[in-house]
């Protein structure tokens, strides 16, 4: 089957910027997920999973779960590494359909075309679970699993079409499938991957320096803490996103007074913290949506703002979490990047740009999407997307109608991206 698509201008630098698309060359690959076991070819109905004791909002799925309500064996979409939009069909009688619905998703969200290539080819394959199945047993599992001893995080995976369980040690495997069988969950459903607890640091990502207008992408430092970045600067309401982790009370709001470059001088006061919301009991977890809390800018004087950029350095790194660090140092010929849109909806394979006060300019592929993780105390962040960087984190908030990005960092190798505060 084909379908046409044409493409406008493209242009994307940091994160998503601007693509303008239609969608193209529609085709159906009828091999099945890459699995080590023979898959579980269950019912597309999910009667025999529905009774789930924990159901989270999750906005960075809401694509799926729409599209799966008009088209019940739909099990997502997601960018490969040829950079091919691959749609994923439990019956490939509704290859069709699928292709028209996440056509014009695509088109919506502007990500049809790619700075690659002035259209994205579509591919079609046949799943072996439905989306619904899966979002179904992952949600049945994510509380009694991240509960156990060296379980990092779990995800569904719509690249891979398997749930994801992200262990300190892979011979654990044995006794998380031991409990996913209690709570009917299908072994071949689910796939693991080693990975590390994420362990918070007090330097993370820098342009160190007083730099005024604000940019995002530059130090700050609240009182008594260590040096952190400067998220999507937001003009409505004057205030921009940084970490939780890098105020006074991590997950909880104090009004701590925030400066740039050098803690102790008044002159380099910006603003003071004013939305960090407490976390939130979710059965026997305690949970938020992000590691993310809102500075007001406010001083005397009044700090000037570039509302809506992002410094830019002279170059990139080589990308992916290998990739080293990238410039530090603002580009002067062209010193930002314009942010032009927002996106709730983050696809698995899309590359990504950080701008961070320690590692400069890096990139990497969104991972994991709405990826469920366990931190410190009992703690867990819902619905996490994941991308790899070097050495940092990326944190990626949808912030009430206004440019959606913050730039924060805890941790080595992994990145990870969520659409909202609290």
């Amino acid at each position: 089957m084909d379908h046409d698509v044409r493409s406008g201008r493209l242009s994307r630098r940091f994160l998503f910027l601007a693509l303008v698309s239609l969608l193209t060359n529609g085709c159906v690959d009828t091999s099945a997920p890459t699995s080590p076991a023979q898959p579980h070819r269950a019912d597309l109905s999910v009667s025999d999973a529905s009774d789930t004791p924990f159901a989270p909002d999750r906005p960075g799925e809401r694509e799926f779960i729409e599209l799966a309500r008009d088209v019940a064996s739909s099990a997502g979409f997601y960018i490969d590494e040829q950079d091919n939009v691959v749609v994923y069909v439990a019956d490939l009688a509704d290859a069709d359909a699928a292709t028209s619905r996440v056509a014009s998703v695509l088109t919506r969200l502007r990500l049809a075309a790619s700075s690659a290539r002035a259209t994205r080819k579509v591919l079609v394959r046949r799943a072996d679970f439905s989306y619904r199945q899966l979002a179904a047993w992952r949600d049945r599992m994510t509380l009694p699993v991240l509960a156990m001893e060296g379980v990092v995080y779990t995800d569904l995976n719509e690249g891979r079409n398997r749930l994801e369980i992200g262990l300190t040690d892979l011979t654990l495997s044995d006794q998380v499938l031991a409990r996913l069988k209690e709570l009917g969950v299908p072994p071949t459903a689910v796939e693991f991957r080693e990975s590390k607890i994420p362990v918070p640091e007090s330097g993370c990502d820098r342009l160190d320096g007083r730099c005024r207008p604000l940019l995002a992408g530059t130090q700050i430092m609240a009182t008594g803490k260590g040096e952190c970045t400067i998220g999507a600067t937001v003009a409505y309401g004057s205030w921009f996103v940084t970490a939780s982790h890098c105020t006074t009370t991590k997950f909880g709001q104090d009004g701590v007074a925030v400066h740039q470059a050098f803690n102790w001088d008044p002159a380099d006061f910006v603003g003071t913290e004013n939305n960090d919301p407490p976390i939130f009991s979710c059965r026997f977890y305690r949970c938020r949506y992000s590691d993310a809390a809102t500075v007001h800018i406010w001083g005397d004087p009044w700090p000037a703002v570039d509302f809506g950029y992002v410094a830019r350095t002279t170059y990139p790194n080589s990308g992916g979490r290998a990739g080293g660090k990238g410039s530090l140092v603002v580009d002067p010929s062209h010193p930002r990047f314009r942010l032009s849109a927002k996106h709730v909806f983050t696809p698995q394979g899309i590359r990504l740009e950080k701008i961070g006060r320690s590692t400069g300019w890096t990139w990497g592929m969104v991972r994991n999407t709405c990826v469920d993780t366990s931190l410190e105390n009992n703690i867990t962040l819902l619905c996490q997307d994941q991308a790899y960087y070097y050495s940092a984190w990326l944190i990626h908030h949808d912030l009430v109608d206004a440019t959606r990005i913050g730039i924060s960092a805890f941790s080595r190798f992994t990145s990870w991206v969520k659409p909202r505060i609290g």
